[in-house]
């Protein structure tokens, strides 16, 4: 109703844009409907709303504007195509006096009759079906049945109850709806050429005017604006109400009962409305003298007409969605949907806890193969050229790892991430951990890095409590896993008509998480308790900076066999892992770090924890000063989602999250920079070094040549300093950071394998735990859930470009003055262009008076402020006032002149380096901002 609602709101609004001819047709780009006009395509293109992240796209073919929004598509046509058709010639589509004047029975379907055997009963229907639903009204009313509708039955005895039929019915003839009785409902085609009543009266031309329901003929339909094509194709209707069903279960998270209230509820209210057309429906045809078989004819098509009606009832053969079963069957069959599999540990019992939700990596490797954005993403990795010989690292397939491996260039890579999570939260007392899961998802690594970052790559694996694990053993819970990971780096998967192979990559989590998959101890007081290397605990306690050689296979084996001798640990290795038969992984050498967990978690939140400390101990300022000026302090762009949190009064570590610690560190200096009172103080110089190496280690590429600069003279001199400023111990974190620089090279930028963007899986398990309110058999809820969001998000491609735009207009250099009216005219941009306000771009907001980073060179970087956003299709450029910024070394900063005047250039998005807008801060005054990473 709200789609049809909003649907005929774009009428009024083109009529009111002054919207002319048309110059149609305009093909659906999603299915084969060619509407004729740009309203009608518009309204064609709202049918298809209810797919996830759907884009209107203009129906002018030299225009390549999209969005997200029905108004907005509403704006830029009414803007920019004034001069457009809005109407096509509806004389070409009226029927001719001579098929106006054909008899009616030249246009009627032939339909078979089954009439009624009850005595004075004259009614006839055109399938069994509906027979027997006739036999049910009469027996419903007391009179019986002579004998049973079904021909050839030996059953000669009367029915005198609903239910004795029934009985009958379902067991003796269990296949009765088949014998005469429609399938499926007339097809859009029988609709628009038969939707008269058999045999009616022949009327004039005048009658014929009058009777809007008698006139769907097919050209008729085809120019009459508010009739769509699409509304008269039961599939497309069909999946259109199985969406907005797949919506509820896989977005909002709703309760089974909730969603199955609002199914009945659908179901009451549309059956009280049929009862009411039906009433009136018979009063208007009696008038006509129209008989009652013709009328029950008429009743029963409109009644099948009303889809919403018809999948809501079970009186109308057809998709339903009346239960849930019949709904997920309904996803299955059309939406690709794979429920999760309950996998038993323990076979000989049927009622046992030891199990858990698995999904096989194949099978959703095979539906997001079928995704066109998966697709040419894959396509696009397979024709990147192999890493230069220029030194920049930029993705994890320039990591020596990678190189020495001489991986095929045609070969799916995955990323595996496993971490356990609780999904119920706030749980306190003895169920603290009751519910304590272990998620084990995937990513495709073939994927641009800003698409692995994105939710929606990540995909469940499985899902099984801790505490079976603790039972059973890791190895038998990951044996069927491992076999299927086996088999596709064996047999491979089909890819656009071609075998390629699927191997595992690497595997992403916590150190406590990699130590458990690898097979190391999983206690960090122990002696040996690095999994890079087999320094001792009191070696990295005495020069914090010291590493020794990375494991190898062999030295792991090594580890491993006098381990079995001993029954104990050796050298940090407890057990083998069962991964380590697959082609590529090993423990010794796939298990990456992950730089939130030991950085921004670790050496961040305890070392710059006591930096403040160390300031309050000093008499510059208080606890209570630090939390009020975090509080008062108000950040922007990129850094509002992250604001800093409080400080711990306690002085141990800080109290926010991975982002929050590191937004403090990046910001402080705007914070409480004022009140530094000696720039040269240890404390001070130390928080400038900790900063320094946050930016190289988090940088998303970086020169190989700066790796020997951090592991030689940075990393030795921060633990110098720290051991005159901070009296806290080192931690097995900090000792983890001193392997960063080489890992760095091994993997490529860490900030690419880091777990934060996976562990925001766990933030929807723990969504879908809170809306559900479903706790039994809680992994299988977890599970399933899971499945449907990812059939929601299959309705439309995974990744593409998204673009949103504000306060659009067309581009004319006299609606600007000075630089950028002269830059306009000067470049001789074409008016097809248009300018807005505001645009959005794969989630990055741009807007006027923003700053962008260009290049960067020693202590200056070259940026620019945004002074004008104009658009073509998906070119994007920016005019830029570039503007200098120069470092400033006792804040670790960069700062902006007071007078901030140059020369404007025009930039295309697609060529920044840098795409973020840098958040700019005051500090005494000046403009400034804090870089995230160091840039090339």
């Amino acid at each position: 109703m709200a789609t049809l609602a909003a649907a005929s709101v774009i009428c009024t609004l083109l009529a009111i844009g002054n919207i002319e001819a048309n110059p149609g047709p305009f093909p659906c780009k999603i299915c084969p409907i060619v509407p004729e006009t740009i309203a009608s395509s518009i309204r064609h293109q709202h049918y298809h709303s209810m797919d996830k992240n759907f884009k209107y796209y203009c129906p002018l073919a030299e225009c390549m504007y999209f969005t997200s929004s029905f108004g907005s598509m509403n704006n830029h046509v009414s803007t920019f195509h004034r001069k457009t058709k809005h109407r096509a010639d509806l004389s070409a589509a009226e029927p001719s006096a001579a098929e106006l004047s054909a008899p009616n029975q030249d246009r009627t379907p032939n339909i078979p009759c089954y009439s009624c055997c009850v005595p004075d009963c004259i009614v006839s229907v055109p399938s069994l079906w509906e027979l027997i639903q006739h036999f049910y009204r009469h027996l419903e009313n007391g009179v019986e049945i002579p004998t049973c509708p079904i021909q050839n039955c030996d059953f000669k005895l009367p029915f005198k109850k609903k239910s004795n039929l029934q009985v009958h019915l379902s067991q003796k003839h269990r296949s009765w709806r088949d014998e005469g009785c429609p399938k499926k409902r007339p097809h859009s085609e029988n609709f628009a050429t038969h939707s008269t009543a058999t045999s009616l009266p022949s009327t004039s031309r005048d009658q014929t005017e009058d009777m809007d329901w008698e006139s769907t003929g097919e050209a008729n339909c085809e120019a009459n604006p508010d009739v769509d094509p699409l509304i008269l194709n039961d599939e497309l209707m069909f999946d259109c109400i199985a969406k907005f069903y797949l919506k509820l279960y896989g977005e909002f998270f709703l309760p089974y009962k909730i969603i199955q209230e609002i199914s009945e509820a659908i179901a009451l209210i549309s059956n009280m409305m049929h009862c009411r057309v039906k009433v009136l429906l018979f009063n208007e045809l009696t008038k006509l003298k129209i008989s009652e078989q013709q009328i029950n004819m008429i009743r029963f098509k409109i009644m099948c007409a009303d889809l919403l009606y018809a999948s809501h009832s079970k009186d109308i053969p057809g998709p339903t969605f009346t239960t849930d079963h019949l709904r997920k069957k309904y996803f299955e069959e059309h939406f690709h949907y794979k429920p999760p599999t309950e996998i038993s540990l323990d076979p000989n019992s049927e009622k046992t806890n030891k199990k858990y939700m698995y999904v096989p990596v194949q099978q959703t490797l095979e539906t997001l193969l079928e995704d066109p954005s998966v697709q040419k993403e894959i396509e696009n990795s397979f024709q990147e050229q192999p890493a230069g010989q220029d030194g920049i690292i930029s993705n994890y397939t320039d990591g020596q790892q990678y190189i020495i491996e001489n991986h095929p260039r045609r070969e799916i890579h995955l990323f595996v991430f496993q971490d356990g999570f609780n999904p119920v939260m706030n749980v306190l007392g003895s169920a603290k951990n009751k519910y304590k899961d272990l998620g084990v998802y995937f990513t495709i690594g073939n994927l641009k890095s800003i698409f692995r970052s994105k939710i929606a790559s990540k995909h469940l694996i499985m899902l099984i409590r801790e505490s079976v694990i603790k039972t059973v053993g890791t190895s038998k819970c990951f044996q069927k896993l491992k076999e299927h990971l086996g088999a596709l780096e064996e047999n491979g998967i089909i890819f656009k008509g071609e075998n390629i192979k699927v191997v595992v990559e690497y595997f992403i989590g916590d150190s406590l998480g990699q130590h458990f998959i690898g097979g190391f101890v999983e206690s960090f007081s122990g002696m040996y308790c690095c999994r890079f290397c087999n320094v001792k605990r009191k070696t990295y306690k005495k020069d914090p900076s010291v590493t020794h050689p990375l494991r190898t296979r062999l030295s792991f084996q090594h580890c491993l066999y006098r381990s079995r001798l001993t029954g104990k640990p050796y050298e940090g290795v407890k057990q083998d892992s069962v991964f380590n038969t697959l082609k590529y992984f090993h423990s010794s050498s796939h298990l990456v770090p992950c730089f939130a967990h030991d950085l921004l978690e670790g050496v961040i939140s305890f070392d710059l924890s006591g930096i403040l400390a160390t300031f309050v101990k000093s008499k510059w300022m208080s606890y209570d000063f630090i939390n009020r000026r975090i509080r008062k302090f108000r950040c922007v762009g990129v850094d509002t989602p992250n604001k800093p949190a409080l400080v711990n009064v306690k002085g141990l570590k800080l109290g926010g999250h991975a982002v929050q610690n590191w937004t403090l560190l990046r910001l402080l200096p705007f914070i409480i920079g004022d009140k530094i009172k000696n720039k040269e103080h240890d404390a001070w110089k130390l928080y400038l070094q900790l900063k320094n190496l946050c930016e190289y280690f988090s940088a998303p590429e970086f020169c190989s040549s700066v790796v020997p600069y951090i592991k030689d003279v940075l990393l030795p001199q921060y633990f110098e300093l720290r051991s005159k400023v901070l009296s806290s111990k080192v931690r097995p974190k900090h000792h983890f950071m001193c392997h960063y620089p080489e890992l760095m090279l091994k993997y490529g930028p860490l900030i690419q394998l880091w777990a934060m963007p996976y562990e925001q899986k766990h933030k929807m398990f723990k969504n879908i735990c809170r809306l559900s309110r479903n706790f039994k058999n809680l992994e299988y809820t977890l599970a399933t859930r899971h499945q449907l969001n990812l059939c929601y998000l299959g309705t439309s491609p995974l990744f593409e470009e998204e673009i949103t735009e504000a306060g659009s207009k067309p581009l004319s250099p006299d609606s600007h003055s000075g630089p950028v009216s002269q830059l306009i005219q000067h470049l001789n941009i074409s008016q097809d262009w248009r300018e807005c306000e505001v645009l959005i771009k794969d989630g990055v907001q741009y807007k006027h008076n923003d700053y962008l980073l260009l290049s960067s060179c020693g202590t200056q970087i070259t940026g620019g402020f945004i002074r004008l956003i104009i658009i073509k299709g998906r070119n994007i450029e920016f005019f830029l006032e570039v503007i200098n910024a120069f470092f400033n070394p006792d804040l670790g900063i960069y700062e902006l002149p007071m007078v901030k005047t140059g020369f404007l250039q025009k930039v295309s998005r697609n060529q920044l380096k840098y795409p973020l807008p840098q958040p700019l801060y005051l500090y005494k005054g000046v403009e400034g901002f804090s870089l995230k990473n160091k840039l090339i």
